[in-house]
């Protein structure tokens, strides 16, 4: 879907009892049904304000259990920065939209851009907030 500072976000649907493996460097975040990583069990992401992001054992396999699960992989790129980023200009913004018939060019070609958020009341804490103003040019 998304790469950024050095990391690839992307969905992945999981059928029910089937295991799959990833890079044991990878982490995924569950936003439906449950799945096992390691022997733990991990369930549905925690109500806003809170994080339970799961990096991945040695083998990187995850099993989706009875109903399945959808994850947000957190890839990290290798070959990217990690940081430390000073500014948010330099923190590398592209799409990972693949590369098949069933995605058309004009998807493949979008730009996201960020912008820098000063008007709302939770971004005066003294810190920089951005966000994704969903306005992509092509």
């Amino acid at each position: 879907m998304m790469s950024f500072a050095g990391k690839r976000l992307s969905i992945a649907v999981i059928p029910p009892n089937c295991t799959v493996t990833f890079n044991s460097s990878d982490a995924v975040k569950v936003i439906y049904g449950d799945v096992t990583i390691g022997g733990m069990r991990r369930g549905i992401a925690p109500p806003a304000r809170s994080s339970d992001t799961t990096g991945l054992s040695e083998d990187g396999k995850v099993t989706a259990l009875g109903k399945g699960a959808i994850v947000l992989r957190v890839e990290v790129l290798g070959d990217q920065l990690q940081g430390p980023f000073r500014i948010m200009s330099d923190v590398a913004v592209t799409n990972s939209f693949p590369v098949n018939p069933d995605v058309d060019q004009s998807v493949r070609d979008l730009d996201f851009p960020f912008n820098k958020v000063s008007s709302l009341a939770w971004a005066s804490s003294g810190c920089m907030y951005y966000f994704d103003s969903g306005k992509c040019r092509i």
